[in-house]
């Protein structure tokens, strides 16, 4: 289960700011999520090294998603605090 929890996303600033704040803490979610399952997902030394330098959220999910599959499991994911941009903009 990957688990998002948006409060934790800076929503202070301006849309520059929020934006580069939620990328942010999405690349970082889903790093920490590949590489503590990694041999579940099988993943490779190349694998493993993209997913370290990768800035891109678009690329990172993309693998985790194509990974999941590859390996025959299921992703399930909770997204918490989803409305922290409204209550808090």
């Amino acid at each position: 289960m990957l688990k998002l929890d948006f409060s934790t996303v800076d929503v202070s600033g301006n849309i520059e700011i929020i934006q580069k704040s939620f990328f942010d803490y999405i690349k970082f979610s889903v790093k920490v999520f590949m590489l503590k399952y990694k041999s579940i997902l099988n993943l490779d030394e190349q694998t493993i090294k993209f997913i370290q330098e990768s800035e891109f959220v678009t690329s990172l999910l993309g693998t985790l998603l194509q990974k999941v599959e590859e390996a025959g499991k299921k992703l399930y994911l909770f997204i918490d605090e989803y409305d922290n941009f409204a209550k808090n903009s």
